[in-house]
């Protein structure tokens, strides 16, 4: 009895560790880190219709680099930044001179997956 009541509170402690939704539970990498490659889409979940597109999806690399630089394939350049624990900031610089910010929630993150969520999607990338 004893040892179960060790391993459920271990297993409470490990759980609320993890500051996204999707895990990873833990990691010894800091988010930097981990968000710091190039990222290709994989998938996009519409969590309101319950469906997951895997065909068809956008063809963009996007990289993000330590020093605060955010990069697309498709000419976009712009800046990224953390916003509180679970939120991204990407500044998008169009090569027509309009500018876009969208804040994403993080889901997942771990130094091969990347989940963002924005309204009712979640757009799943693999580390290329």
């Amino acid at each position: 009895m004893k040892k179960s009541i060790l391993l459920f509170i271990f297993i409470e402690i490990l759980s609320s560790c993890t500051k996204y939704d999707n895990g990873p539970l833990i990691t010894f990498r800091s988010k930097t880190k981990r968000l710091c490659h190039t990222w290709v889409y994989e998938s996009i979940v519409n969590t309101s219709l319950g469906i997951t597109i895997t065909s068809n999806l956008p063809n963009i690399e996007m990289t993000f680099e330590k020093n605060g630089k955010y990069f697309e394939s498709n000419n976009v350049t712009g800046e990224w930044k953390f916003k509180g624990e679970v939120d991204l900031e990407i500044k998008k610089f169009f090569p027509n001179d309009s500018i876009v910010i969208e804040v994403f929630e993080i889901s997942r993150l771990s130094n091969t997956e990347l989940w963002l969520r924005k309204n009712n999607e979640i757009h799943h990338f693999k580390r290329k």
